[in-house]
């Protein structure tokens, strides 16, 4: 190896950034800090530790009550114990960038030291709206003195960050007045996907089998939450009796009907689950409860018109009527309404197919949005915004 070449491998190794990468593990949130994990680890000027905080954790005491009652308690201990294991081994972090707040909760002194990123989806008080189909209990249950304290951790959390990452202008308007942070703090960035992996080249509608029913997809791990029985309805339509329906769902409980499939154990990007994506017509999304479903990424970016109903950030994600529809929560009428309007008409189907793709370039990249991320942290290390 020459002289230039050992300096500038020196060089490198001088320059690369030490961040750390914490989240929640479930549902959207361990997809999108998986497919960040895959962005990041083709740059070399990161050097990257990652520390997901699984539903399971294996560690004692995560299984002792009362930590083991409490997801945001258990995640936030975790949490804790596992960063002072890292910094006790010596590793030195040059900023950190946390997904979801409940592993923030006791970290208030690494975060006076190590500005620190919050990415978010939703905020508790927002969470609270929906509070009957997340379990959370109620909005009027901030009276009880847990609720009340997690709400302090919560302002406090935010307030401690050096920045703000919601994945929608919904959460940032949350953030900004219901938590009173500065809107220079917080910067929307949409959860990114993987094009590249994300990709139907038969979307366009050249290769497209007439000869087979239409396929409407629904992904959404809770059947009942995301509206899973409200398109099971409508699947015994006699206008959908030879249409096909795919669920990708943990919670199906209903019997067996002839043109429904169902998909109990698809992991998040595999192959199997690309190709549900990949050979359906329609991506339909009924959701009582949700704010940004990265299933709804991934059907843009496999060109699919996706219906959703208008809960959460889904407005800001699905344009209704340019790349599908949105419908009223529990609107059973509208909903088979565009259903059938995309049912009937295939070149519908590839227009509004070809926008979403379109928009799943410029809105859910991957790689740019992870640039964006990095270049955010290496600012927040030099240049810490006060709180």
């Amino acid at each position: 190896m020459t002289n230039d070449a050992i300096r500038q491998m020196s060089q490198t190794r001088s320059t690369r950034h030490r961040f750390l990468f914490v989240s929640a593990l479930f549902t959207g949130n361990e997809a999108f800090f998986l497919n960040l994990r895959n962005a990041v680890s083709r740059r070399e000027d990161v050097e990257a530790t990652w520390m997901p905080i699984e539903l399971d954790a294996q560690e004692w005491f995560a299984r002792v009550p009362p930590i083991s009652w409490n997801f945001s308690l258990k995640n936030a201990v975790i949490a804790r114990a596992r960063l002072s294991a890292l910094e006790r081994s010596g590793k030195v972090f040059d900023a950190a960038f946390i997904n979801h707040v409940t592993p923030a909760y006791l970290l208030g002194s690494f975060m006076k030291r190590v500005p620190t990123i919050i990415s978010l989806d939703v905020t508790p008080r927002l969470l609270d709206r929906y509070s009957v189909w997340y379990e959370t209990g109620s909005p009027q249950s901030l009276r009880s003195p847990i609720d009340r304290l997690k709400l302090r951790l919560t302002r406090n959390v935010y307030r401690s960050a050096t920045e703000l990452m919601p994945w929608s202008l919904l959460a940032k308007g949350s953030l900004v007045t219901e938590y009173d942070i500065r809107e220079d703090r917080v910067c929307v960035l949409p959860p990114g996907i993987d094009l590249n992996l994300w990709r139907n080249p038969q979307a366009d509608g050249t290769h497209e089998n007439h000869a087979r029913p239409v396929r409407f997809l629904f992904v959404g791990g809770h059947f009942l939450r995301k509206g899973g029985d409200l398109l099971l309805k409508a699947a015994q339509r006699p206008e959908f009796q030879h249409c096909e329906f795919h669920f990708v769902t943990k919670t199906y409980e209903d019997p067996h009907i002839e043109n429904v499939f169902v998909y109990a154990n698809v992991s998040p990007n595999s192959e199997s689950l690309r190709s549900l994506y990949r050979t359906s017509d329609v991506f339909a999304f009924p959701t009582r409860a949700d704010f940004s479903p990265l299933a709804v990424c991934e059907a843009m970016a496999m060109g699919l018109p996706v219906v959703a109903t208008d809960v959460g950030g889904l407005k800001e994600m699905v344009d209704d009527g340019v790349t599908g529809f949105i419908v009223p929560r529990d609107d059973e009428t509208l909903l088979v309404d565009r259903l059938s309007r995309l049912r009937s008409d295939a070149g519908l189907r590839h227009s509004m197919g070809k926008n979403a793709r379109k928009k799943a370039e410029e809105i859910f990249n991957l790689d740019r949005n992870a640039h964006v991320i990095i270049e955010h942290l290496k600012r927040a290390s030099t240049n810490r915004v006060p709180s």
